[in-house]
């Protein structure tokens, strides 16, 4: 009888162990590692698993928190304060500025993006948990930390009335409006856009698909439309850029803006954007998520939550002022 009670109340404990992210003290732990050193082993150990957007994502993730703590940092510095101090300098920095060795103009600040910080405290979440079930640490500090909420104004997207008005209205930058439109129908990234030579395009069997290699470790095809094909413009010599033109800064954002004002389209839009746009109206049209992760190049089902959970609002809308009209 006293075994059994024995057992039951070493269950007991267990189960408030693992119920509050915490580990019996009969383990040994190695708190002493090198915090930043195990993050940069674990990006090495996730690279041949995961997309090359992933990686540079960690990459991005990793040059702020190297800002924030330094190389003498160990895992018995990581405390649920620590985690929530990592939080309030994402919300104090610049973007960029780990590319940068002055302070931000206050005037002309421009904070992280909620889904940029959403992203990177994530990323916090998987190294420290990591770390948590490899018996580095006895507790998990994230355990206690919520993470951002990402803002609706982060979630833009076009409807494909709002496609078509962007299409009928000029730009005083066409190579900019071909691009975003390319994109809204194709799902290219900006940046494999800026790199794609007419050599990444190939037109036979009635069929026009782009490769594109930056994505992917093996690369990937996309299928160009028969209606978006005139963004590409008068196809050149095997080497040269399809869109030679095109030089990326943020001024890009006003002229978005601007484009998208006369065409009567009342929304910030960025090329994320028009990547989301694609998404979007591929599920509305019934593509299911696994279809539209692959058009887009995506070896995880990274976001498509988001896509589906965007798709279905919409959905909602429309039935709502269809039932209006009706009415």
């Amino acid at each position: 009888m006293k075994t059994y009670a024995a057992a039951a109340k070493r269950r007991d404990q267990r189960e408030y162990e693992l119920m509050n992210g915490e580990k019996s003290s009969e383990v040994k732990f190695d708190t002493g590692v090198l915090f930043l050193e195990y993050f940069r082993n674990l990006m090495k150990n996730r690279e041949s698993k995961y997309s090359v957007s992933d990686n540079r994502e960690w990459q991005n993730c990793y040059n702020y928190i190297k800002r924030y703590c330094d190389e003498t940092t160990t895992f018995n510095d990581i405390t649920p304060d620590w985690c929530e101090g990592f939080k309030t300098y994402l919300d104090s920095v610049e973007r960029y500025s780990h590319k940068t060795v002055c302070n931000p103009n206050p005037e002309n600040f421009r904070g992280l993006s909620s889904i940029t910080k959403y992203s990177y405290v994530a990323k916090l979440n998987i190294c420290i948990k990591t770390a948590f079930e490899e018996n580095i640490i006895p507790t998990n500090p994230m355990k206690s930390v919520k993470n951002y909420t990402i803002e609706d104004k982060s979630l833009v997207f076009l409807t494909w009335d709002e496609v078509k008005r962007l299409d009928n209205t000029p730009c005083h930058k066409p190579t900019l409006k071909n691009m975003f439109l390319l994109s809204c129908f194709t799902g290219i990234r900006r940046k494999d856009m800026e790199k794609m030579t007419w050599g990444d395009i190939d037109e036979s069997d009635n069929l026009t698909t782009v490769t594109i290699s930056d994505k992917t470790p093996t690369g990937y095809k996309v299928i160009i439309p028969e209606q978006a094909k005139k963004y590409l413009g008068q196809r050149g010599n095997h080497d040269d850029l399809v869109f030679p033109n095109f030089k990326y800064n943020t001024f890009i954002y006003v002229d978005l803006r601007q484009w998208a004002l006369v065409a009567g389209v009342m929304k910030d839009l960025t090329f994320i954007s028009a990547r989301r746009t694609f998404a979007v109206l591929l599920i509305l049209l019934g593509a299911d998520i696994y279809t539209v992760a692959s058009m887009l190049g995506r070896n995880d089902m990274s976001h498509m939550d988001e896509y589906v959970k965007l798709a279905s609002i919409t959905k909602n809308k429309e039935k709502t002022i269809w039932t209006d009209k009706k009415q």
